[in-house]
């Protein structure tokens, strides 16, 4: 069979496969992880009191202005409503958290220089996400350097936030102690606002990709898109797809190669490239369900 005919029919196939492995698919956040970030968010919000507290020299019980304010911190930071966040993830306004943080509201010198510094770290954020979540998409007709590509956006992309709002999060700081407060002893208060706020900003890269991969699966998308939109789908098609398959994903047929020595050769990269996407299933806040495969262990 043409290269061509056989790309043509290899993508009829992995797109029926693709219809039917996500036409009932749901992503949502995986249960417990309400509770799990209640606690983490509780913890640093009550950090954030403390360092408060002793900056100022005096306690506060935080005022309902003050408390709106912490709210438009908290959009600001996941980049979505308050209503939206209280869908996805009820536990961020939960009203402990909201007046721990209004302390440093208090002494806050500037609000729309700080909202404004919040936004642009979410911001930053996003953008070196979806530039991670696109790498794959750059790379075709290799299976090695297609699966060295799709195993590094499946390694960093759910993590994104760890590995690069560091690089971030210290301009933030910096706008965050220049800007918004004034004297007293700033430091630890600094970063516990800052180590606040990076728990948000992740919170809100999943609720992006939630968002992205929902899209998609209204909107009948079963094709690559799929996986730019969405890293975790692309996990679970791996996880779900015979070797052929995800050879078909990664490479294009064609040049003095047979199609099937192309699949034999690479086994070899196909392996990691699976155990890679099972342990991102695993750390990601985000699962899939309504899928026919089930549910997907760690390797």
């Amino acid at each position: 069979m043409p290269p061509k005919e056989l790309m043509d029919l290899l993508n009829s196939h992995r797109e029926q496969n693709m219809r039917t492995l996500f036409h009932s698919a749901e992503v949502r956040f995986k249960a417990g992880i309400s509770t799990a970030e209640t606690t983490r968010l509780q913890v640093e919000s009550q950090d954030i009191r403390r360092n408060a507290e002793r900056a100022s020299g005096q306690g506060s019980q935080g005022s309902q202005e003050q408390n709106g304010f912490v709210v438009r911190m908290l959009e600001s930071a996941t980049g979505v409503s308050a209503a939206d966040l209280k869908a996805f993830l009820p536990s961020a306004l939960d009203p402990s958290i909201l007046s721990n943080v209004a302390p440093f509201v208090g002494i806050v010198r500037s609000g729309e220089r700080l909202i404004q510094h919040i936004r642009d770290f979410y911001g930053t954020a996003v953008q070196r996400y979806r530039s991670i979540r696109a790498v794959a998409a750059l790379h075709g007709g290799n299976a090695k350097a297609a699966g060295e590509a799709v195993k590094k956006m499946l390694q960093k992309a759910l993590v994104a936030g760890a590995l690069d709002i560091g690089r971030t999060a210290s301009q933030f700081t910096v706008g965050l102690a220049s800007a918004c407060i004034d004297g007293g002893m700033m430091v630890n208060l600094v970063a516990s606002v800052q180590k606040l706020i990076q728990r948000l900003v992740l919170i809100g890269l999943d609720i992006s990709e939630r968002n992205a991969a929902m899209q998609c699966l209204r909107n009948g998308v079963f094709n690559r898109d799929v996986f730019k939109a969405s890293p975790l789908l692309g996990c679970y098609y791996l996880t779900c797809s015979n070797t052929s398959d995800i050879v078909g994903l990664l490479a294009a047929p064609g040049g003095n190669e047979d199609w099937m020595s192309k699949v034999e050769k690479s086994k070899k990269y196909i392996d990691p490239l699976l155990a890679s996407a099972r342990e991102q299933i695993q750390k990601s806040r985000l699962e899939v369900v309504g899928i026919p495969c089930g549910l997907v262990n760690a390797a």
